[in-house]
């Protein structure tokens, strides 16, 4: 399994703003955000409201957007009282919608609402409290999603657990032995107790990326932080 190499290609903030405005009838603000090879922007709309405009890469697979959207649009149908990003349609009632910049390329443009909180991994400490907040998230997710399929859900993908001995031919970049010997140790555990069992086990689309950078938080004054969403639905 060879993992998804693209090579960043930025956009400017002037052509987010112009996008937003042709596209969503928003004037506003854009504040470029943190992305692997995705253009992602902070957009804040004269009125105060802040959204995410998404620019995808060039070579970005329409199918996998597709499928993000698919899978907020339900949890938005079956879970409303969790706080996941909401789609915002294009004011041709649309998802999403392709763009052509002044780079040349086309990409695939959505926006998402803003997701209040901050990151898990800027709390510390982390008390049971939060932790059990986070598995009543998780938990309500899964349960709001076992309806739930799409085509680009059965995919390769190296962060998908269940396709883990892929990392089995990369084992030689390891160069330190303890760290070898640690891996291959998990990977020994993976083959005989986990490998036998999943085909007897039920299956459903997840998150798959539920680390403390996505996980958000809120805290009331004098109180424990709680988990109230989770951004960033790529590795789905």
């Amino acid at each position: 399994m060879r993992p998804e190499v693209l090579t960043p290609c930025p956009v400017e903030s002037a052509e987010a703003v112009q996008i937003a405005l042709a596209h969503y009838g928003m004037s506003g603000l854009a504040e470029p955000l943190p992305g692997e090879c995705d253009a992602n922007f902070r957009f804040e709309r004269a009125d105060g409201a802040v959204f995410v405009l998404k620019l995808m890469h060039p070579e970005r697979a329409p199918a996998l957007v597709e499928l993000q959207v698919s899978a907020l649009d339900h949890l938005a149908a079956e879970a409303p009282g969790l706080r996941m990003p909401r789609v915002e349609r294009t004011t041709a009632g649309e998802r999403y919608t392709m763009v052509t910049l002044a780079d040349g390329p086309a990409r695939l443009v959505w926006m998402l609402g803003w997701v209040a909180g901050i990151p898990l991994a800027g709390t510390r400490p982390r008390h049971g409290a939060v932790l059990g907040s986070l598995g009543r998230v998780l938990a309500c997710m899964d349960a709001a999603m076992a309806g739930f399929d799409a085509p680009a859900a059965h995919r390769d993908l190296k962060w998908d657990l269940t396709q883990a001995t892929w990392i089995e031919a990369h084992l030689d970049v390891l160069l330190d032995p303890g760290h070898r010997a640690l891996v291959e140790r998990f990977l020994g555990d993976y083959r005989r107790e986990v490998l036998p069992e999943l085909a007897g086990l039920r299956r459903g689309v997840i998150h798959g990326d539920a680390n403390d950078c996505n996980v958000l938080v809120q805290a009331g004054r004098g109180e424990s932080p709680e988990v109230v969403g989770l951004i960033d639905f790529g590795d789905i």
